[in-house]
């Protein structure tokens, strides 16, 4: 065992080249925090000038600094510590570990980038997705977050969101809407399909072309379905304000021309289930 006093002279020897590290690890370290705040504010610039959604813009300044940050703690470390690729090995292994953990927070910490990237859909929007309707609130880097119809406050794994299929309401400029009702075998058709076709004009936001149809679809053991058909612009309706007005307008048309529809669902004479081929590639 070497004297105390080599050891202390050989740390006093020592002590400038190290406080010299320190020094270059502490300028590194500075200079890492002020290029990635640079770095941060430059891609929020170029975001906002290719009109990225708000919430990618931030996800994206983040990571670019948070990037620059670890890098930069790498460089000072190895200033400082000499076996740093083994300090950073055995990371790595305690990050594979802690990695295969969370990996479900890991999918959905993906799922949320690439839903903003993709933007499927904007915050505001009508949405449905994964069994749930509602308005898109907001999409954060796991969850995505909806308010039922039903003023449910929801929130949605962002994995989820990625992987179901989602439909988007309000990207939907026109819509078609389809009414089906039952008249008795005793009715005039023709009356009857002319009575609907009269009574769906005076929905509102209803589309000229294309235009309505009335097919008479399915026989049943007392009835026949007759199905309305027609197109209107979401821009100047609402789907169930339109739903509605198509409903009151048939209604009133039939009792005026004495068409009885007051009957039970049509109980179909052929098909799977009793549903006829033609009524379901209809509903298609």
């Amino acid at each position: 065992m070497p004297p105390l006093t080599e050891t202390l002279g050989t740390l006093f020897a020592q002590f400038p080249d190290l406080l010299s590290r320190i020094g270059l690890a502490i300028v590194i370290l500075v200079l890492a925090v002020v290029i990635s705040a640079w770095l941060g504010r430059a891609v929020a610039l170029a975001s906002r000038r290719r009109r990225l959604a708000p919430s990618l813009q931030g996800v994206l300044q983040r990571l670019t600094r948070w990037t620059v940050v670890v890098l930069g703690v790498v460089l000072a470390l190895e200033q400082v510590v000499p076996n740093v690729t083994s300090l950073l090995a055995g990371l790595g292994i305690a990050g594979f570990t802690i990695g295969f953990a969370l990996q479900d927070v890991a999918k959905n910490l993906i799922a949320g980038v690439l839903l903003l990237i993709q933007r499927p859909f904007e915050i505001g929007d009508t949405i449905e997705v994964a069994g749930f309707t509602g308005t898109a609130l907001d999409i954060q880097l796991r969850t995505t977050d909806l308010r039922a119809v039903d003023g449910r406050y929801v929130t949605i794994p962002n994995g989820d969101v990625l992987t179901s299929p989602i439909i988007n309401y309000s990207r939907a400029a026109q819509r078609r809407l389809e009414i089906a009702v039952n008249v008795r075998y005793d009715t005039d058709l023709e009356a009857a399909a002319n009575a609907a076709n009269q009574a769906i004009q005076g929905v509102p936001g209803l589309l000229a072309e294309p235009g309505p149809t009335v097919t008479f679809r399915a026989l049943g053991e007392s009835a026949i379905q007759l199905v309305v058909q027609f197109w209107a612009d979401m821009g100047q309706v609402d789907y169930l304000q339109a739903q509605d007005a198509a409903i009151r307008q048939l209604k009133r048309a039939f009792d005026e021309q004495g068409i009885d529809v007051s009957l039970p669902p049509v109980s179909l004479m052929s098909g799977p289930a009793g549903k006829s081929p033609a009524s379901a590639e209809g509903r298609r």
